[in-house]
């Protein structure tokens, strides 16, 4: 609108918009401008106040959004962490720290849904400020966020009920392996004990039977290292390589005790078995040793008879001399029995190391005794059976020599005296010789009755 003041003289002017124009009081058209300038006026303040309710609309949306992107991109970033292929491995501990750190994200998510209801709030402080487009936007934001964090939270909720499960698992596999490496130790001390073998026969076979109880105690033990075993299979799956090859191995071992531990018995059982047996034979050789000894005393508790008929002490002779050969055997079985006796002592406890030593004192004196009683015995009717035999000898000689002489004076009796003096005289030399002849015997009877031996 043009306004001209000219042309109409004071008081006037034209009012014009194109190609029309009016006259007007300029009274009135003061005041008609001075109305439009003051609603123009408002107008213009009432546009720049809807412009800085926008801007502020437009931060807040702003702000709204840079809320909703960073809490997208942190429930991102969980997400990604939660459903990240890690192996836990078989340690309860493992499980443990891994559901503790759950629970502390899980404690995060609570937290951060305070900021949630935020938004919320703020989105709500402006949805009727909002045009549809815009109050649909911010709404889908809004329903994003709550479905996201709802997602992550049940993802740390799926995998908390299968940690505890599987920590309540790896617990019980922990506590299963460690029962199995208690009792097999158990087992195994028990079978060192065994190898200190005892003296006695009897008490050897008792640890024969006791071998014999580990052995079946151990072969009924199996189910149990079959059902770690089993265990241990879907543990493997939850595993690195490492881990996996760490728990193969702890089970490897507790395999090789038991076996080890069933191979022991098996050889300690064989073992003690030999060592009964020798045990038995020992027992048997020192019994025999010692009975000998009893009865070979009790028949040489008397004193040989020397003073008897040659053919008394040759018996008595004879008899000693057998018992002589007999002791030699003895002897022999004697030093087996201390050859066996040496063997058994490394392997024995120290208690039966004294009595065994006390048995081969004992068994070996009572030989010795025995044999020296023996040898003196049998010395003695040997050196009285040849003096005897001597005497004999001798004695029967002088039998048969007086016996021939006999014989002979009984012919020179019958042979007639000749009528010389030289026939006498011949016949006198030869009873004279006869008489010496008789002499020298009647001394050599004088000297072996002096001796005693008739």
């Amino acid at each position: 609108m043009l306004m001209d003041y000219r042309g109409r003289g004071p008081g006037w002017c034209l009012v014009s918009a194109p190609g029309t124009g009016h006259w007007w009081k300029e009274g009135l058209v003061i005041n008609f401008f001075s109305s439009s300038e003051k609603k123009f006026g408002d107008l213009v303040d009432q546009v720049e106040k809807t412009k800085r309710q926008y801007d502020i609309i437009d931060n807040n949306l702003d702000d709204i959004r840079e809320e909703v992107d960073q809490y997208l991109a942190w429930l991102k970033e969980k997400e990604d962490l939660l459903t990240r292929e890690t192996p836990r491995g078989y340690s309860v501990k493992e499980a443990e720290a891994k559901l503790a750190k759950n629970n502390d994200l899980r404690k995060e998510l609570e937290e951060k849904r305070a900021n949630l209801e935020n938004v919320k709030q703020k989105s709500d402080s402006l949805i009727q400020d909002l045009s549809r487009v815009e109050r649909n936007m911010v709404e889908r934001w809004i329903a994003k966020l709550t479905t996201e964090s709802q997602k992550v939270m049940d993802i740390v909720d799926s995998q908390n009920n299968a940690l505890a499960e599987q920590a309540g698992e790896k617990a019980l596999f922990q506590e299963s392996l460690d029962k199995v490496n208690l009792w097999l130790q158990d087992k195994e001390l028990e079978v060192q004990k065994l190898q200190g073998v005892r003296l006695a026969s009897g008490d050897v076979e008792k640890q024969v039977d006791k071998c014999k109880t580990l052995q079946s105690e151990v072969n009924a033990y199996q189910p149990h290292l079959e059902n770690l075993r089993k265990m241990v299979e879907p543990l493997l799956l939850d595993c690195s390589p490492e881990l996996a090859a760490e728990l193969k191995h702890m089970i490897s071992e507790v395999e090789d005790r038991n076996e080890g531990l069933l191979s022991a018995l098996k050889q300690e059982q064989g073992h003690l078995k030999d060592h009964a047996a020798a045990r038995k034979l020992f027992e048997t050789d020192v019994q025999k040793v010692d009975r000998w000894c009893k009865e070979t005393e009790i028949s040489c508790s008397t004193e040989p008879n020397l003073e008897c008929a040659i053919q008394v002490l040759a018996e008595q002779n004879k008899h000693y001399k057998n018992l002589q050969n007999t002791s030699q055997l003895f002897a022999s079985l004697v030093k087996e029995v201390e050859d066996r006796g040496a063997i058994f002592l490394p392997e024995i406890y120290d208690a039966d190391k004294v009595k065994l030593e006390g048995t081969l004192k004992s068994t070996r004196e009572k030989y010795n005794r025995v044999a020296a009683l023996i040898k003196e015995r049998a010395d003695n009717t040997e050196t009285a059976l040849q003096s005897r035999s001597q005497v004999h000898d001798s004695v029967t000689e002088a039998t048969d020599w007086l016996n021939n002489i006999q014989d002979q004076i009984k012919q020179l009796q019958g042979t007639p005296v000749g009528p010389t003096t030289e026939d006498a005289n011949s016949l006198l030399e030869k009873y004279e010789v006869y008489y010496r002849k008789l002499t020298f015997i009647k001394h050599h009877f004088y000297h072996a009755s002096s001796l005693g031996d008739i």
